[in-house]
């Protein structure tokens, strides 16, 4: 961390506070629960959202036997835990103990990311509709709370894409299938006995090939879909989470097609204003500049200080305007806040 700092072009005081930000507001300790069916591209899915080759990726065999911690401790100073296991979808018979030590293992969990493959068949659709039973042994086991902070990713949407890719209104039909998968989502969650109010906020996001970034409607949906799994982590764990992926973080100008055929953890996550709006988390201040100072949007929600990640982002996607913004907003927020 401390090198990454010292790099940035600003004074010495102001180095001082990010890194103080950074070692106050993150948590050193980052656990994720992924949960699919065997074979759906969850640890491919991780990694690319945390940035390293944390879990052992199985190119569709059944890699994970029993449930798993994967771990890694990066050069950052942040420990990496992701919680797999066969999967509670899967037919092992397993799934009762599976809880059990998943309960016992996993005591406080930040973020949770529900797979489930993009159905394009009948047969896959019935498949599917089985796997969401797993919702309502986890609401059970963890109570509703845990959906709070989950996100739920349909893998394989570049199949669908293939589909309908001959189709003129290849969007359209796109989009209305991610509606009616967020609609049985939804269901399944209410059903479980979560709160309408929690069950309407669980985001749904496709996901497709890592090396094939576009899907229709959707430009770079890996970075779009990492926006909203940082937007629903716990507050605690922002911080690191973005510490992880700041070598990241690249402006659409920046990037080019060789970027992409890197593996999913490698790629740059291509921030700009449209991205940060659909996610929810772009300012006021991040759209009167077009974007290019998105570190002001970022501060305002993985923490409180909006000086600290607001200004190392800004620095690394936006330059010198992307500091100005941050602090700035920092002062806002401190002026509005002692005017109450």
């Amino acid at each position: 961390m401390s090198t990454a700092i010292d790099r940035l072009p600003v004074t010495k005081r102001e180095k001082g506070e990010i890194k103080k930000w950074i070692t106050d507001s993150r948590r050193k300790r980052i656990e994720i629960l992924i949960t699919g069916r065997t074979g759906v591209g969850k640890s491919t899915l991780v990694n690319s959202l945390v940035g390293r080759p944390v879990a052992e990726a199985g190119n569709m065999r059944a890699v994970t036997k029993v449930v798993t911690d994967y771990q890694v401790t990066t050069e950052e100073g942040v420990e990496v835990v992701v919680w797999d296991s066969p999967g509670l979808q899967d037919s092992s018979g397993n799934e009762e103990e599976y809880l059990a030590e998943l309960k016992a293992k996993c005591s406080d969990v930040d973020v949770v990311i529900f797979c489930i493959k993009l159905a394009t068949t009948r047969s896959e659709l019935k498949v599917a509709q089985k796997e969401l039973r797993a919702i309502n042994k986890l609401t059970t086991t963890f109570g509703p709370k845990l959906w709070k902070h989950a996100i739920f990713v349909l893998t394989f949407a570049n199949t669908l894409e293939a589909m309908l890719k001959v189709k003129p209104d290849c969007e359209r039909l796109f989009n209305d299938k991610l509606q009616e998968w967020e609609g049985r989502i939804q269901g399944a969650l209410i059903e479980a006995g979560v709160p309408k109010k929690i069950a309407e906020k669980v985001p749904v996001q496709p996901a497709g090939h890592p090396r094939k970034p576009h899907l229709p409607g959707r430009e770079y949906w890996l970075s779009k879909l990492w926006l909203v799994f940082l937007k629903c982590a716990k507050q605690h764990s922002k911080p690191g989470i973005t510490l992880l992926n700041l070598h990241r973080l690249k402006r659409a100008s920046d990037v080019n097609e060789k970027d992409f055929s890197k593996k999913g953890y490698e790629q740059p996550i291509v921030v700009d204003k449209n991205d940060m709006a659909l996610a929810g988390l772009v300012s006021g201040i991040g759209v009167a500049l077009n974007g290019v100072a998105i570190g002001a949007g970022i501060g305002a929600t993985v923490g409180a200080a909006g000086a600290g990640v607001g200004a190392v982002v800004g620095l690394v996607v936006g330059g010198g305007v992307g500091l100005a913004a941050g602090l700035l907003l920092h002062h806002w927020q401190t002026r509005e806040k002692h005017s109450r």
